[in-house]
Formats: structure tokens, C-alpha cells, sequence
């Protein structure tokens, strides 16, 4: 494997449990399963692995892997001498910076492939709406019921995204396309 192949991971949400959100800093998870298991599996075929974090107590990060998971890893601690690439595969940075990779695993991206995927992503996320069971989407004409709804509820000041409105019954969410 090319040393250009490196792999960024985040680390709440994706290593650390992360369950009660942020707490002061404090790092009180455990184990993501098949966290470690992957990170060792992407060391063995030789990828650079660096672990990103939002969080500026980057060595209490790298303690955490190191006590948890039994890896070997390395801080970047000078500003004044900024890690460019990383591409040693048998130690895993540790970084509040995203540094660039062939990959990044994070439990909060919205993957790109166009604006208009994206901003639907977003507001899912926003909403707590996903797709899956539950979820139903329906395809309407403009001049049906359905159409005539959302531009109604456009028009006087509703929330419904331009040609879209979501509706909650319980379980279920009703997505009306237009």
C-alpha cells in the first residue's frame, strides 16, 4: 500500500462512545466496537492512520488510545512546525487538524456529490429525518392537493423546504415532493 494512502478518523462519535456529548473535555466513552479492530486492520495492510479531534487536549486523546486500545501514537504539538502529511502506518497521530487523506471516516460528514444531495442531507440532519423504514416519500404533481398544500403553506409563512414539506405522525415521517 502507497504511503499516500492515509486515512483520517474522527475521534468522538466514530472511537469514542461520545453517549453523553461533550462534558468539559473530559473523555468518559468507551470503545466504538470495531473501532480498534478496523484501525489495526488498516495498520496491517501498511495505511497511515491520523485521528482528528475537535478537541485542543490532543495527548488526553492519544492517552485514551494508548490505555484503550493499546496503540502506539504520536501528538502533534508544535503550531510553529505543523505536521503537512502523515505516513507512518505503525503509529496513529493524533491531531486537531484535518490534515489530507484518501479517506476520512467521521460520524458527522455529508458525503459531496452535489449541492442540492447536500443541502437535503443537511436539513435531514437537522430535522432528525433520515430515510429507511418510517419514512415514506411521495412524488406529487404541483397542481395535485399535495402541491397546492405546500405552495399554500409557503405562502403564508409555513416551514416546508421550496418544493418539499415534511410531516411527522408519530413513527412515521411523510416526505411530499413536488
Amino acid at each position: 500500500m502507497s504511503s499516500n494512502q492515509t486515512v483520517g478518523v474522527d475521534f468522538d462519535g466514530v472511537i469514542h462512545s461520545y453517549h453523553r456529548g461533550w462534558q468539559n473535555g473530559r473523555i468518559y466513552g468507551h470503545e466504538i466496537p470495531g473501532a480498534f479492530d478496523s484501525i489495526r486492520a488498516l495498520q496491517r495492510r501498511q495505511v497511515p492512520v491520523f485521528i482528528h479531534t475537535a478537541r485542543t487536549h490532543t495527548r488526553g486523546v492519544a492517552q485514551w488510545l494508548t490505555e484503550q486500545g493499546g496503540f502506539d501514537t504520536a501528538v502533534e504539538t508544535s503550531a510553529d512546525r505543523p505536521v503537512t502529511f502523515w505516513n507512518d502506518p505503525t503509529q496513529l497521530l493524533v491531531t486537531n487538524r484535518k490534515l489530507p487523506a484518501t479517506a476520512y471516516i467521521d460520524d458527522r460528514a455529508v458525503r459531496f456529490t452535489t449541492w442540492k444531495t447536500a443541502m437535503d442531507d443537511i436539513h435531514n440532519a437537522l430535522t432528525g429525518v433520515t430515510s429507511g423504514p418510517g419514512v415514506v416519500d411521495v412524488v406529487s404533481d404541483a397542481a395535485g392537493p399535495l402541491g397546492r398544500a405546500i405552495k399554500y403553506i409557503n405562502n403564508h409563512g409555513g416551514h416546508s423546504l421550496a418544493n418539499s414539506i415534511q410531516v411527522r405522525y408519530g413513527f412515521l415521517t411523510v416526505r411530499v415532493y413536488i
